[in-house]
């Protein structure tokens, strides 16, 4: 069960924005967007053929800035995981909270809540609470502090705390450390947990902020894929495809339907 939250808590928390600028690189947005639906599709080389992966549906208000979201995964094109979500801004735009129901094929249901925390008007942490509904005495609280170098976001430490409020108790059960260029977009993400699992991911980017190439390390580090992207544009300049590759075959591509203001 602990397993299954966190991996939950950190899809939905990983998808989060934190800052105007982080925003931007998350979807590479060019012009007035209005929605964003995205797919991922697995490729299959032995039928050839695509499998869904996810669906996710973004809608932005008149500043290009994320107020909801919608993110299903797939497995054998049977729906098994659906979260939903709503952002809230103060008068200055700055992103302040995010409210999300969790569903999964499991039964296991429940809702995240994330705090984003300012100091000396910059993002200082995000606080993030996690409580299963058949739950009444556990629940996760993830915490994640931002840490910055000549005015920007430099790295960032993510704990995730489990409470069990029945005896009183609290566990880190996972610490990811993220880090960034100069442009505030992640570079490397380093993750461990309490039984001492770890990984790694690190992205290569273009001058335009595009991952054109992630290692994804396994096997407690010990081996690793490098998956590298291609890209296709509309007339905005927004990519609509992009397609990635292992050993120049084919994985899974994703498509994006943009509809502008």
């Amino acid at each position: 069960m602990k397993k299954i939250l966190l991996i939950l808590l950190s899809i939905s928390i990983f998808s989060c924005t934190k800052t105007d600028k982080q925003l931007l690189n998350e979807y590479d947005l060019i012009g007035n967007v209005e929605s964003i639906k995205k797919i991922h599709l697995n490729y299959n080389i032995n039928t050839s053929k695509f499998d869904t992966i996810s669906i996710e549906n973004l809608k932005f208000n008149s500043i290009n800035k994320k107020i909801k979201g919608e993110f299903t995964t797939y497995f054998s094109n049977n729906i098994v995981l659906n979260i939903k979500s709503d952002l809230f801004y103060n008068s200055k735009g700055d992103l302040i909270s995010e409210n999300s129901d969790v569903h999964n094929l499991g039964d296991i249901n429940f809702k995240t809540y994330s705090e984003y925390i300012y100091l000396n008007n910059k993002l200082d942490r995000i606080e993030s609470f996690i409580k299963e509904k058949k739950s009444k005495q556990k629940r996760i609280i993830q915490i994640e502090k931002i840490i910055y170098k000549d005015g920007i976001i430099n790295k960032s430490i993510e704990r995730d705390f489990e409470i069990d409020e029945k005896i009183n108790d609290t566990i880190c059960v996972k610490t990811t450390k993220k880090k960034y260029d100069k442009n505030e977009r992640i570079i490397e993400i380093d993750w461990n947990t309490i039984d001492n699992k770890v990984g790694k991911y690190e992205f290569v980017r273009n001058m335009n902020g595009l991952t054109t190439e992630t290692k994804i390390y396994k096997n407690n580090n010990q081996d690793f894929d490098i998956s590298k992207f291609r890209y296709e544009f509309d007339k905005n300049g927004n990519w609509i495809l992009q397609s990635e590759f292992i050993s120049d075959t084919l994985k899974s591509i994703r498509k994006r339907l943009i509809i502008y203001k």
